[in-house]
Order: structure tokens, then sequence, then C-alpha cells
């Protein structure tokens, strides 16, 4: 792969050929190159090559650098290695620390759905240099309109809307219209593939592996006890690549697909955070981008036949479940009882701007609505996992039929402003949002969120089948945060008083509670876990070395970007001076309580409160994996989340 050194003008500026002065980072004077020092992508003159705490002059063998600051070895140790160390030390205390009480074995019950896939993981430079386009062409891109819709039918298409995606540092998901074009990018991704006759079960960049949110969920959740049931349709090589106490259960052929399922294949297009390409640098300049390997990012594109039409959803799945799903040996003796403490949804990005004939992707939702509001009872907890989504006019559908009968949505720090505006606009986010963003910006939107799925006013009528979202898990690079409902006063949990709630059927079938806030325990442990997950799946280890973590959240944060709109945020503080949260790598995971989040005009009705939990992530700077990650951290949540129900109201298992 031809390689072209990093250009040091912010990202997203055309590159030019004319020589440039540069500017020391420390007293932004000129820097000529007899008194040069370069480290880490900047430029210093010698006399200001120092550490930033002692201020003692360095050299290009004794400096160490974190967070775009310069330190001696003794002060990175005292201030850096230190924090990376007991930041995650911290983190693994509260994980181990967590007990929940004795619960029937081998875990709450689970379904997970719908669909599969197979992942072909490449670098994205060298896979388009591959294909024959100019990795230095410095054409200026031409940015998508407000409210258009992205359609890939040509090489150039996809090269555009990948260029976009590079600049802004973001993830994406895209369906390819013609069939030809994305037959061939499959095959010459496949012929240089390391196994192209078996599957991985994690994604590395070279291989194939088995994808799609729905397995990599119900693995992440096997592995942490739960007992998982798979609704999907999967080639027999796919279901080889699942571990083996996942039960399968695989729909019958219909809307004329065939009895044996099709391959979905994904091709996941990887881009370093760092890499160059045209006149960009992945992602655009912001505090982390010194790290030139602290993530990688992807570009993803599909062509599914299976999934779009939820081939994996049919009218005879719960009553399966029910005779095979449930337990190993065959069935229950009282199924009159017997239902799922969690079912997972995900994977419906895959029907966004999916060209299908017929097109049933309409009839595909309600059929879904039909299965959460009316065959699965209301004591099972759905979570819905979000991603991203560009066709407006499905994915308000989907906004409209799915998410009023969701208890719980995972999602994203680019997925979040796009539902964000969804539901409070009316149409996809036109931009992708900054990559490490604010977290109290993130907070903000997560309220928006919360009010606009909570409000009675805003919600369809509809039956029994009507939930009020209780949950919310944002994951981002830099940090988890995970807000739950929870009774007013604040009420914190214990082991008797859920077991306690759990003996009372009636309060557990008709969701109170659910609605009174007395699901989804364990917050604070939830959140750690899903933030040393999240280092241990891209550094494809157990353990958290600190030589390899970063913490990229700030030493504090705001509680509210938006006091005026938020003022139960304050906690009674002036809105001239909104609270800061202040890190602390011994208790890093900080809780609060704060009223309900809600519309305007309801300021008053609401007797619930929420809890907010944030913890950071001790961000892994030799990335081995990436696809994946957000549905292994979501799913680690849920699990420590997700209490399985007194035996006898399962029948016998």
């Amino acid at each position: 792969m031809k390689r072209f050194p990093p250009k040091k003008v912010p990202s997203g500026a055309e590159v030019t050929a004319q020589p440039k002065l540069e500017k020391c980072v420390r007293c932004e004077k000129t820097v000529y190159a007899v008194e040069r020092v370069e480290a880490g992508g900047q430029v210093w003159h010698k006399g200001c090559f120092r550490c930033g705490t002692c201020d003692l002059v360095l050299n290009l063998n004794s400096y160490k650098q974190a967070d775009q600051q310069l330190y001696c070895g003794k002060h990175y140790q005292e201030l850096v290695l230190a924090k990376n160390t007991q930041t995650p030390v911290s983190l693994t205390r509260l994980e181990t620390a967590y007990h929940a009480f004795p619960q029937p074995e081998p875990g709450p019950l689970v379904i997970v759905g719908f669909g599969g896939c197979t992942d072909i993981t490449v670098n994205a430079i060298t896979f388009l240099e591959s294909l024959g386009v100019n990795s230095t062409d410095t054409t200026r891109h031409s940015k998508r309109k407000e409210n258009s819709e992205v359609e890939l039918n040509t090489l150039e298409d996809i090269v555009e809307e990948f260029t976009q995606m590079f600049a802004a540092g973001a993830a994406a998901e895209r369906y390819v219209k013609n069939k030809e074009l994305f037959d061939y990018l499959v095959s010459q991704a496949t012929a240089n593939a390391a196994n192209p006759d078996e599957l991985r079960r994690d994604g590395k960049r070279g291989y194939l592996s088995l994808g799609g949110n729905a397995p990599v969920m119900a693995s992440r959740l096997a592995s942490e006890g739960a007992e998982v049931t798979l609704a999907a349709r999967l080639s027999s090589k796919e279901t080889q690549a699942l571990p083996s106490k996942i039960k399968v259960l695989s729909a019958p052929s219909s809307f004329g697909l065939p009895s044996i399922p099709r391959t979905d294949i994904h091709l996941v297009m990887e881009f370093d955070k760092g890499s160059v390409w045209r006149n960009f640098t992945a992602p655009r300049a912001n505090r982390q981008s010194v790290y030139l390997n602290v993530a990688i990012l992807r570009y993803i594109l599909i062509r599914d036949e299976e999934n779009p039409r939820l081939s994996s959803l049919w009218p005879d799945l719960l009553s399966s479940w029910l005779k095979y799903g449930n337990r190993g040996d065959g069935g229950v003796k009282d199924t009159s009882t017997s239902y799922p403490d969690l079912f997972v949804l995900g994977g419906l990005q895959t029907m966004d701007n999916a060209v299908i004939s017929p097109d049933i992707r309409g009839e595909r939702l309600e059929s879904l609505k039909h299965f959460l509001t009316v065959k699965l009872p209301r004591a099972t907890l759905i979570h819905f996992e979000m991603a991203s989504f560009v066709e407006t006019s499905f994915v308000s559908n989907l906004t409209q039929t799915i998410l009023p009968y969701v208890d719980s949505i995972g999602l994203n720090e680019q997925e979040l402003p796009n539902l964000r505006s969804l539901l409070i606009e009316g149409r996809v986010a036109s931009q992708a949002s900054v990559s490490t963003p604010r977290a109290a910006v993130m907070l903000d939107g997560m309220r928006e969120i919360w009010s606009a799925m909570t409000d009675s006013s805003q919600l369809p009528k509809v039956g029994i089948g009507l939930r009020r979202l209780s949950r919310i898990h944002l994951h981002t690079l830099g940090y988890q945060i995970i807000m739950v409902r929870r009774p007013a006063g604040g009420v914190e949990f214990d082991p008797e008083m859920i077991a306690k709630a759990m003996e009372d059927p009636d309060f557990v079938f008709k969701g109170k509670a659910t609605e009174l806030g007395l699901a989804w325990p364990y917050t604070k442990a939830a959140v750690a876990k899903a933030s040393l997950i999240a280092h241990r799946h891209t550094c494809a280890s157990a353990n958290v070395d600190p030589e390899l973590t970063r913490l990229l959240m700030d030493d504090s944060f705001a509680v509210t970007a938006d006091p005026a709109r938020w003022p139960s945020a304050l906690h009674g503080a002036s809105s001239c001076k909104v609270p800061r949260i202040q890190f602390n790598s011994t208790s890093p995971v900080s809780c609060w309580f704060e009223d309900e989040p809600t519309s305007v005009s309801n300021q008053n009705e609401r007797s619930n409160r929420v809890e907010i939990c944030v913890a950071p992530v001790p961000v892994c700077r030799k990335v081995i994996r990436t696809v994946g990650g957000g549905d292994n951290i979501s799913a680690a949540a849920l699990r420590t989340q997700v209490i399985g129900r007194r035996k006898s109201y399962h029948g016998s298992r």
C-alpha cells in the first residue's frame, strides 16, 4: 500500500502543494528547521519541548505524551500512567462486586432477533485503491443536502459517501442498490480473505466472520450467563460459528426465499483514525486525534435478501420458543406462565433503503409490532438496539410503529442525534456528529429522547402493548451513560427489595415494576461493565494494560449544556453555575438522580425520577477488532441489569 504522510492542516481543509510555515505548539511562533522538534504529529522549538508540569527540557528519547500534553518520565508515571492504571482497577472492582441475588440457573431467559450475516472485514483505503480508486484525488466532495436520501448505485456514489463519513470520523452502514456492483465488491474482498471456507467468531481485518447485531449480542449474553435463543435463518456455516449453548430457532421459508437460507454478506471497510484519504485526515481535528491508533472506524456496505424481509419473524416464533427454545431438554411442563425475561431487537437497519420486490417492509414492521404488543407479555422487557438510518420515510415509520413498544434503547454518539432529530424534527440528521462529543450535550440529547418517548400526549393511543421508555444506554468511544427510571425519591436497589417485588405476579405480569421504576437494577455496575467490555473487545484481551490505555473523557463535565431547558439537572443550583462532575480515578463511575425528563408543558406532572450513571472508557490504543463493539457493550450491560424471574413464574426450567 502506498502511504502518504499526514498533512498538518485542520481536518477537512484542502491540501495544497504550497509549503507552509509551521507554528510551535507551545509559543505559537514560527518554527525553522534548525530548531524543529516533531513528536506525535506536532511541532515545537527545541527550547519549548518541555514537561508541562515541571518545565524540564525534554528530548525525543525522554519525552512522554498524553492528551496533547508533554511529560517527563516522572510526571507521566504519577499523573497519567497512575490514572490509566487506577481507573480500570476501580471499574473492575465495581464489576466483581456486583452480585445479584440468587437467580434460577442457568440465568435469565432471553430471545434475540432478528437474522444474521457474514462480515468480510477489509482495510478501506487499501481495498478502494485495489479497485482503481485514486486515494490522492483532492477534488472537493459535495456535502449531502439536508433531508436528501443516500442512494448507492455506482462506485463513484460509494466513494463520495465514504469520503463524507471519513472526513467526519463517523461510522455508517449503507445499502447498495446495484446488485452487480455489490457482488463484484464482495468477490474482490473474498478473494483476499484469509479464511474463505470458514467463519471466525470475532471480526478481524482480512477475515470472514459471523456478524449481525443479533448473533453478536446473543453470543455476549450467553457468555455472561444468560440462556439465549437466537431467532435467525442462518446458513450451516454461520450456525457452526455460534457458541454451542445458543439455541437457534429458524423460521420456515417464505416471501419466495429458498428453504436453505442465503448468506447475507456485509462488507466492513475499516479505517484508522489519523489515516489519510484524499484531502482529509480521519477524524476531524479534536483532542484525541494525536493518537493515531486510538480507534478504528467502519463504513459498512450491505445488500441483504433475508434480513430486510424480517424472514426470521414468523407467527409461531413464541410458541416454538415455548416448546423448544427455553430449555435444553425439549420443552416445559407448564407453558402457561413461561415467558422470556428479555427480548432483544436488532438488525432493522438492514431494511433501511433496501430494494426488495415487492416492498413489504411496512407490512413486516406491522407484523413485528403485533409480535411485540400481542405475543410478548408485558412482563418481558424489550430492548431495541439502534443503528445508522438514512431513509427518512422508513425510519419515521419505524419510530412510530416500533419505538412506542420498547422499554430500553441502546445507541451510540452518531445514532443519538439522529434519533433525536427524528423524534423532535421528523427528519434524519443531515450531518454526522463529532466522534467524541461533550458529555453534557449527549446527556441533554438523552433527556430530549426520553421526554419525546414518554410524553403521554405524544404517544399513540393503543392497547395494552404500549410501553413507556424506562432505559437508555449511550455508548461512545470515551464514556458510557445509562439512564433508567426510578421511583420518586431516588430509591437505591437491594436484593431483598427486588426479590420482594418479584413475588407479586400481578406486579410482574402487568409491567408495574417497569412503570414504577423498579426494573433495570444495578446501573452503576452495568455502566462499569460496559466500559470494561469496550476495552476488552477492541483490544481482544481479558486484561487492561495501562500502557495501551487512554482516557479521553475530560477531568470534569457539566451535567447539562442547556440549564434553562433542564433545570432539574441543576439540583437547585443557579442556571449561571451549572454543576460539574469531577473525575476521580479511585471512584470513576458518577451516578445521580434527577426528575424524569418531560416536555416543557408537562414539567409538573411527573412523579418518577431517573438515575443517571456515567463511566469513562479505558480506551484501547492498540485496536485489534471493532466490528460488533457496540453490540458487545450493550449486551453486557443488559445482562447485568436483567434479573431472572422466580422459578414459579417460568414453569419448570
